[in-house]
């Protein structure tokens, strides 16, 4: 999905990607700013948010990236996977960004 222009959205907070690193290719809007930059009419919108492409959240364990799904269904993104945690993906292979820190 990520090589057919799937938005790949990491919503953990900025210290645990400098712990951490991300997936490589992710975008990073923590979880509290997601409607802020998925909302076309918010002065932070971000436009790489498409409501009709898949967006494809994740976090450190699954909840807060569930969440943010939630919150992005409920603005009328009806493509949108929580698609777990980091240390999950990663062991199943997904390739990663080292931590910025």
């Amino acid at each position: 999905m990520i090589d057919a222009g799937a938005l790949l959205v990491d919503v953990r907070k900025a210290r645990e990607l400098q712990q951490s690193g991300k997936l490589k290719g992710a975008r990073h809007v923590p979880g509290g700013m997601i409607a802020a930059r998925a909302d076309p009419a918010s002065p932070d919108y971000d436009p790489a948010f498409v409501k009709t492409n898949p967006v494809l959240l994740y976090c450190a364990s699954g909840i807060r990236s569930g969440a943010a799904a939630e919150r992005l269904q409920e603005l009328g993104y009806e493509k949108v996977f929580n698609i777990g945690g980091l240390q999950e993906l990663a062991t199943a292979g997904l390739p990663t960004d080292p931590p910025e820190g």
